[in-house]
Order: C-alpha cells, then sequence, then structure tokens
C-alpha cells in the first residue's frame, strides 16, 4: 500500500510540473500554440503518448529506486535521546509514532511541501535498528544517526 501511495504521489507531482511547465511557455509566448492545442497535443499525438507514458512509469519506479532502508546497531527505547537528537541536528522533528515505530518529518514546512511531506521510519529489528525512508534524506540522516548511535555506545563502555 505505501508503494502505491508513493507512487500515486509522484505521479500527481509530476502532471503538476507537466501542467507548471505548460503555464509558462502559454504565459510567455513560447508555446505552439493554445492550451486547446497542447492537450490536443498530448492526447492524440505519439509524442503525447510517449510523455504519458514516462511519467507512469517513472511515477512506477520512483518508490524503488527513491527509497531504501539502512540497518544499525541499537536499541530504540535505550537509544531514543540520541535518536531526536541525530534528527534534530539534520533538520527533522518527531511526526508521531508508537513504542515500536518512530516517524519524523523536514521541520521546515517548506521543505516539507517540496518533499511531499515524506517521513523517515525507525523500526526495532532484533538488534538493529531499521531506517526507512528516502534515498536523499537517509544518506543526510544516516551518518549522524550513526555517529550518535557509536557516541552512546562508548559512553556505555566508559
Amino acid at each position: 500500500m505505501t508503494y502505491l501511495l508513493r507512487s500515486v504521489k509522484y505521479f500527481i507531482r509530476l502532471c503538476v510540473l507537466i501542467l507548471v511547465m505548460s503555464g509558462i511557455l502559454l504565459a510567455t509566448g513560447w508555446a505552439a500554440g493554445s492550451a486547446a492545442d497542447l492537450w490536443w497535443i498530448l492526447i492524440h499525438t505519439p509524442r503525447g503518448w510517449i510523455l504519458m507514458g514516462l511519467i507512469v512509469g517513472l511515477s512506477a519506479l520512483y518508490p524503488r529506486l527513491g527509497y531504501t532502508a539502512m540497518h544499525l546497531p541499537g536499541n530504540m527505547a535505550l537509544d531514543s535521546v540520541r535518536i531526536a537528537e541525530a534528527f534534530r541536528a539534520c533538520g527533522y522533528e518527531p511526526a508521531g509514532g508508537d513504542h515500536h515505530t518512530r516517524y519524523f518529518r523536514v521541520a521546515n514546512p517548506l521543505q516539507r511541501l517540496m518533499q511531499n511531506d515524506e517521513r523517515i521510519r525507525i523500526t526495532q529489528q532484533g538488534p538493529l535498528i531499521e531506517v526507512e525512508g528516502p534515498r536523499k534524506a537517509l544518506a543526510k540522516v544516516g551518518a549522524q544517526l550513526q555517529s550518535h548511535l557509536e557516541r552512546n555506545d562508548e559512553t556505555k563502555q566508559q
């Protein structure tokens, strides 16, 4: 269900992008005709069909290519403060959850709008913490979170 929801969200974003680009072309006079002409080209020509096929294809592939999961050693219950600190340092805020799953989202409302309000999900998977979310966000948050968790391990050993 999550895969389908992400796909539909991305499809809508791509359609809005096409509409904005078409609006800019029409407003500046660079369009090949009127709005009706652009719509006709989209529906009745192979170029339009290819564009629609690309939008659907990219939307279908985006959840597979744009999301990932990483596993870090740790305990959500014991390391909850360190986890929150790591996300806060990267510009994220808590976004709900329960004692098994926690969610974080971008704190800045404008960035949240640009990222489709995508959340990062954290769950406990045995001795590991699974962090799942957008690939770009995990690249940023993953190193910070790993550093915070390792610092916690060093503190426990001393």
